[in-house]
């Protein structure tokens, strides 16, 4: 038999509560979290990629070697072995610390697959499958020129690097094609790291390494280019 419910001051019954009720005054669990969106978890790979860069920046020796590196993601380093040479290109070098292999046969929809320099410039500025061109850069971009090529012959190699570091103020309306000058001095308060094959840098065997923006990329043709699918 279930007992009666004990009378409050004044004579009130209070409400009876059935076996099993949650407690009203016990705590209630908080919502979960909202899932990030995709521009913060973009953003996310681009702080880890920025972390991985600095690691091999410091680290000796690098070795640029074309053709090589980007191969595997999970990998402690970016660099493979081609032709007898454990290096990386720039695209393998940029890759890797974003996570992504180079070679994507079933999404990339350019060069069969193989992402390099020009086909990532070109799926920026077209499809837009994996990244996308930005003029106000953030640390994980890249920053890159095209190949140039005149009668059949390349006379100039594309290249690539990863932006580390950015001024908090930015131009707010930023374009490659500004006047050479005041583009020289806007891509000089941005650090990339890259690698290459510069002999300044065989000489040091150090060939991934933080530069300005200005010293490389100072070119109309570049531009800044965003990861747009998480890998």
């Amino acid at each position: 038999m279930m007992s009666p419910p004990p009378v409050l001051e004044g004579g009130t019954a209070s409400p009876e509560i059935p076996d099993g009720a949650p407690d009203a005054l016990s705590p209630v669990d908080p919502p979960p979290p909202p899932s990030p969106t995709l521009e913060e978890r973009i953003r996310r790979i681009g702080e880890a990629a920025v972390a991985r860069a600095k690691r091999i920046a410091v680290s000796k020796p690098t070795v640029y070697k074309l053709g090589a590196g980007g191969r595997n993601p999970k990998a402690e380093t970016p660099f493979t072995v081609r032709d007898g040479v454990l290096g990386s290109d720039c695209i393998g070098f940029t890759l890797w610390c974003l996570g992504i292999d180079r070679y994507q046969p079933k999404t990339f929809p350019y060069y069969d697959g193989w992402i390099n320099t020009d086909s990532a410039i070109a799926d920026a500025k077209g499809k837009k499958t994996y990244f996308e061109v930005v003029t106000r850069p953030q640390p994980g971009d890249q920053i890159v020129y095209p190949s140039i090529r005149k009668d059949g012959k390349m006379t100039r190699m594309g290249h690539v690097g990863l932006v580390v570091e950015v001024p908090s103020e930015w131009h707010p309306d930023f374009s490659f094609s500004l006047p050479p000058k005041e583009r020289k001095e806007w891509l000089k308060k941005v650090r990339v790291i890259d690698c290459n094959a510069s002999s300044g840098r065989k000489l040091k065997k150090q060939a991934v390494a933080e530069c300005a923006a200005s010293d490389i990329w100072d070119k109309p043709d570049a531009v800044f280019i965003r990861l747009k699918r998480i890998p």
